[in-house]
């Protein structure tokens, strides 16, 4: 980081002559000179250490500034009989709510790993309700599954069987309910 006043070439002055910040017209002309300096290299050190390269270089390595985003995806899909497709894409934490009157397939889209995911599901009948996710690249999670303390389902295969006005939830949001979703990516 290069500045273009180098504090070696001030005009040395008296330090032991007082300087009266609220009587500047009252300053030696050597006081004012090197005030005028320190000033200037002040404002630009300000200047470049405020900069979007230098603040970027410091949180991650790199020039550029990565914008975080707080979306937060919250959705109520209502009284559905179709697949649904919510896309998280961007998104800090999702929250979807259904009431799946046939059997479907819920597909999150874009989702990031390791983002808190809650889903509840009321069912308006008897019915096998899916759960679908990708990356944020598009690449399908190689698996999905929706687990509590004595069962695993795959939630892409299996799915839940569900009878009428039977009710699930699952997620970051509801711990007291002992089942978790869990989105399994295949990293090479």
């Amino acid at each position: 980081m290069g500045f273009s006043i180098n504090p070696l070439t001030f005009k040395s002055m008296n330090i032991s002559t007082p300087i009266d910040p609220a009587k500047p017209s009252q300053n030696t002309p050597d006081q004012k000179n090197f005030l005028g300096q320190l000033g200037d290299l002040l404002n630009q050190m300000a200047s470049a250490l405020t900069s979007q390269p230098y603040i970027a270089g410091l949180l991650n390595g790199s020039g550029l500034l990565q914008i975080s985003s707080d979306k937060v995806v919250a959705v109520s899909l209502g009284v559905v009989s179709t697949n649904q497709n919510v896309d998280c894409a961007g998104a800090k934490s999702v929250t979807v709510h259904l009431q799946p009157s046939a059997s479907l397939t819920l597909t999150l889209a874009h989702l990031a790993l390791g983002v808190p995911v809650t889903i509840w599901v009321q069912s308006g009948g008897t019915l096998t309700f899916k759960i679908s996710a990708t990356q944020p690249g598009g690449t399908a999670y190689t698996g999905v599954d929706w687990t509590s303390a004595s069962t695993a389902v795959d939630m892409t295969a299996t799915g839940l069987a569900m009878t009428a006005a039977a009710y699930i939830a699952a997620g970051s949001a509801v711990p007291l309910t002992n089942w978790y979703l869990t989105m399994i990516a295949n990293i090479a």
